[in-house]
């Protein structure tokens, strides 16, 4: 069963997502999260984004807008999918 969260864009845009994962990366002290969008597609595009907090216990995604730190948490990401193995 997929959890669903209720996130804000940095637009103050709420939105449902499947959440897939959420992590934090303690040496750039960063929270990431993956999710998708409900979908009746057979190929589902995953987002990441960084996990801002905006107060109240609420949070909004920031999109990366990083290539180097896209490619960061690619790598983070395979390594999570390889240990849960």
């Amino acid at each position: 069963m997929k959890k669903k969260v209720t996130i804000y864009n940095s637009n103050n845009h709420k939105f449902e997502a499947d959440l897939l994962l959420c992590f934090e990366v303690p040496e750039i002290n960063e929270r990431y999260i993956v999710y998708s969008f409900p979908s009746n597609e057979e190929n589902t595009i995953i987002n990441v984004g960084n996990l801002r907090e905006r107060g109240d216990n609420c949070y909004y995604i920031e999109e990366l807008d990083n290539e180097e730190e896209w490619n960061f948490i690619k790598k983070v990401m395979l390594q999570i999918v390889r240990e849960s193995k």
